[in-house]
């Protein structure tokens, strides 16, 4: 019971060393290492960019989400209150419900 613990552990240090091998066996400017990572993360961290751009993000993560969900939700109350409407989007809707989000991308 307690190996099961070690589990992610352990596929975490088997991804880093997997990384550190390849970008010691690739272009530098291509694939950094881990450690050169962590020192980016950590002086954009330092310098308050990550957090700006993190704030930004968010944003626009939160329109969005405001923008797609009114649209929707009309979209729906007039599929709903029209039957006609309905019948002639339904299947289409049933076409892009079954389409994985990452295809529309």
């Amino acid at each position: 019971m307690k190996v099961d613990r070690w589990y992610p552990a352990a596929a975490l240090m088997l991804l880093a060393t997997a990384w550190q091998v390849t970008a010691q066996w690739a272009d530098s400017t291509m694939l950094p290492t881990p450690l050169r990572v962590m020192e980016a993360f950590v002086g954009e961290i330092a310098s308050g960019r990550l957090l700006y751009h993190l704030g930004i993000t968010l944003a626009r993560l939160l329109i969005s989400f405001v923008l797609a969900m009114s649209v929707g939700a009309a979209i729906g109350i007039a599929l709903g209150r029209h039957p006609r409407l309905d019948g002639f989007f339904d299947s289409w809707l049933m076409l892009f419900l079954n389409v994985p989000a990452l295809v529309t991308i």
